[in-house]
């Protein structure tokens, strides 16, 4: 598929409706709610996914945001230890959402220490879960907007 492009993630509880059929996942967001784009570091974002069973995946989603800084780290705050769906799209243009309402990811971070100048300063970030598809392709619907009466 290529590498990784753009990460967004979004906060399960933000997911009004979620519907899937035929490895195609619809979902609805409940209003002014968004999924919100993660700034990692280029070429950093990776995605591992392993056939654990029959119609069982192992997903791993792992990520470096560039510098240890506290303005990085309240980006991402909201999202660590939730339950999350994460859409990626790829440099092929293919976006997947990994995780579903009912097999969500758990995001974790670390800082990375530096034990030589010229090693990584950043924060760490990984989100995994188990989940009985490898990702689904996306379709996602806004809510509609009534009409403004006259």
């Amino acid at each position: 598929m290529g590498g990784v492009s753009s990460l967004k993630i979004l906060l399960i509880s933000d997911i009004e409706e979620y519907r899937n059929i035929n490895n195609q996942v619809k979902i609805i967001l409940v209003e002014e709610k968004a999924f919100k784009d993660i700034y990692f570091s280029y070429k950093s974002a990776k995605v591992e996914v392993t056939e654990i069973s029959e119609n069982l995946y192992s997903i791993n989603i792992h990520f470096l945001s560039p510098k240890n800084r506290i303005e990085l780290y309240n980006e991402t705050k909201e999202f660590v230890n939730q339950k999350v769906i994460v859409l990626i799209k790829f440099s092929n243009g293919v976006e997947i959402v990994y995780g579903s309402i009912y097999c969500p990811l758990i995001m974790k971070y670390s800082p990375t220490l530096q034990s030589i100048p010229s090693d990584y300063n950043g924060l760490s970030y990984t989100l995994s879960c188990k989940d009985y598809s490898p990702g689904r392709y996306l379709y996602i619907e806004e809510p509609e907007e009534e009409p403004e009466e006259e």
